[in-house]
């Protein structure tokens, strides 16, 4: 079984003279980066679409066995329904798949406002995905952990073959007597831990591979 460690971005100036040598400048962030983990989020993705002339270069940076998981934009994960941004969606797919054998699974990442209601839409959606792109899914919504609907989503992405992606928060929920966290790195932890979801941790694998999203603090 291959397993992949990555962050959700590479460029973070406060790993250099830690994580990256001192010294080390944004540039050769990435190089630095793949010589350290094997695979990265790709968070940025969420924001903008890298042009074709970023991806050769983010390529040729990457090691051949080297995975890059890209997260779908949010104009197709946080407009509403995700049907009408479907041909949005396979644009993103191409553009991406410039990245050849470094492509790793996309990264469907759904708001909390996205609830069981709409399982119809996620279930044409992820039909219309092309099966040979690899697709995992995070839900935010309480609901999806309650019956019958935690049971409606594991059918559907086992008749999908897409993964489900497995939040933990749990580091930044047991941060109090911590006395290796202080001041603004403190801080830091405590607000990520307003902005991420508490949920239940799934107990069993959809697909053949799973996304395990941990998030923890970067020091």
């Amino acid at each position: 079984m291959n397993r992949y460690l990555g962050c959700p971005v590479w460029v973070y100036k406060g790993w250099v003279g830690t994580f990256y040598p001192e010294g080390t400048r944004p540039s050769a962030f990435l190089g630095q980066y793949t010589r350290r983990l094997t695979a990265v989020e790709g968070n940025t993705t969420f924001y903008a679409v890298p042009d074709a002339e970023k991806l050769r270069r983010w390529t040729d940076e990457m090691p051949e066995t080297f995975r890059f998981c890209p997260k779908l934009p949010r104009t197709i994960s946080h407009a509403g329904k995700l049907q009408p941004h479907l041909e949005e969606a396979l644009a993103f797919i191409q553009v991406m798949s410039q990245l050849g054998t470094r492509l790793g699974p996309m990264f469907l990442q759904l708001p909390p406002r996205y609830s069981p209601t709409r399982l119809d839409d996620l279930s044409a959606f992820l039909e219309a995905w092309p099966t040979h792109v690899l697709l995992a899914v995070e839900v935010r919504h309480p609901k999806w952990f309650e019956s019958p609907h935690q049971e409606n989503l594991v059918e559907l992405l086992q008749t999908q073959e897409k993964a489900r992606v497995v939040i933990d928060t749990r580091p930044i929920r047991s941060l109090s007597g911590n006395k290796l966290l202080r001041g603004s790195v403190y801080q830091r932890m405590i607000d990520a831990r307003e902005r991420k979801p508490d949920l239940p941790l799934p107990t069993r694998r959809e697909v053949g591979f799973t996304f395990l999203r941990f998030i923890g603090h970067p020091v």
